[in-house]
């Protein structure tokens, strides 16, 4: 599993109170294309919050169920890539307070080709229809500019883009075939 981290102002993390655990899939297809969101005006991948006493795995079948409506299979897969953001003043969407906070988040890579999205079966939660959640298809060498290229005013962005930006990256490196260590399956 790859582990990137970000802690761009030394913080300590043990001495932060809020600290969320994510889960999200990289839905990849033989074509190179992508499934990305957009929530609240933010680009990420499917996926969300882990509720207590969930499993990471139990989690990202509902999640994807969820904004999906597919029911993916986690028989023995793990997380690929996990990336840890330690944030000073994060706009807490919640508290509507800026905290300290320790953000974790493990992507799954799923291969897309033995799914197919059921619109019927999508039943987002009442925020996420607040927010505007949408899933498109996209190719992964323009998902990075449309990324870059948002003017979203939605204070969160800036967290959610570099961490879509890096594993988009580390998704490149395996579609070419760059790095070994880990692969989809």
């Amino acid at each position: 599993m790859k582990e990137i981290i970000y802690n761009d102002d030394n913080l300590v993390e043990d001495k932060i109170i809020k600290k969320q655990t994510k889960i999200r899939a990289v839905l990849i297809s033989s074509k190179n294309k992508i499934i990305l969101a957009n929530y609240n005006g933010v680009y990420l991948f499917p996926g969300g919050g882990i509720e207590d006493g969930e499993l990471k795995e139990d989690a990202l079948k509902r999640e994807i169920k969820q904004e999906l409506g597919i029911e993916i299979f986690l028989e023995n897969k793990k997380p690929s890539i996990v990336v840890k953001q330690l944030i000073k003043n994060y706009p807490d969407r919640k508290s509507n307070c800026n905290v300290d906070r320790v953000s974790t988040t493990y992507y799954y890579l799923i291969e897309l080709n033995n799914y197919s999205i059921n619109s019927e079966k999508i039943s987002l939660t009442e925020s996420e229809k607040s927010g505007n959640f949408i899933t498109f298809l996209v190719d992964i060498n323009n998902a990075s500019s449309l990324i870059l290229n948002n003017r979203t005013e939605n204070p969160r962005n800036k967290y959610f883009a570099r961490e879509a930006l890096v594993v988009i990256q580390e998704l490149q490196k395996i579609c070419n075939r760059e790095e070994k260590d880990f692969e989809i399956k």
